[in-house]
């Protein structure tokens, strides 16, 4: 280490000036970065707060669903024309194949064309089938 290194004394206005530019300085960039980690975590928490908003109106879409599929079954209709469009995968939601299509329930023209009285005897009997032969023999009597 053969080098003699002096170091001069500095004089107390140039201490303190370089003190009170480093203490301004420290002062500045603290508040900036507090202000920077301030800003992300209000834009994590507005995010994850949108987030679960939007978890929760596909949630109650969902149940909505559900109910209208249940009712459906309970007035005896199928939708037999809707297919999600192939091009949408979503993540949240759960695309089950319908109650419905495993209970193999008459489609809405089925129910539709019920509802259009009958021409003639036959279509009715096509319609509401009589199991007992004694209420079929009364009818066609009367």
């Amino acid at each position: 280490m053969g080098h003699d290194v002096t170091i001069r004394p500095l004089n107390d206005a140039k201490a303190v000036e370089n003190g009170a530019n480093f203490l301004s300085e420290f002062v500045l960039f603290s508040v900036a970065g507090s202000l920077i980690l301030f800003e992300s975590q209000r834009q994590r928490k507005k995010e994850a707060t949108r987030r679960e908003n939007v978890a929760d109106d596909i949630s109650t879409l969902q149940h909505e669903i559900e109910y209208l599929k249940r009712k459906m079954e309970e007035y005896n209709m199928k939708l037999d024309d809707y297919k999600p469009p192939q091009e949408l995968k979503p993540s949240i939601l759960k695309l089950e194949p319908s109650v419905d299509e495993t209970h193999n329930l008459p489609t809405r023209e089925d129910a539709i064309s019920r509802l259009n009285p009958p021409v003639n005897q036959q279509d009715k009997e096509k319609m509401f089938p009589v199991k007992d032969d004694n209420i079929r023999e009364k009818s066609k009597s009367s």
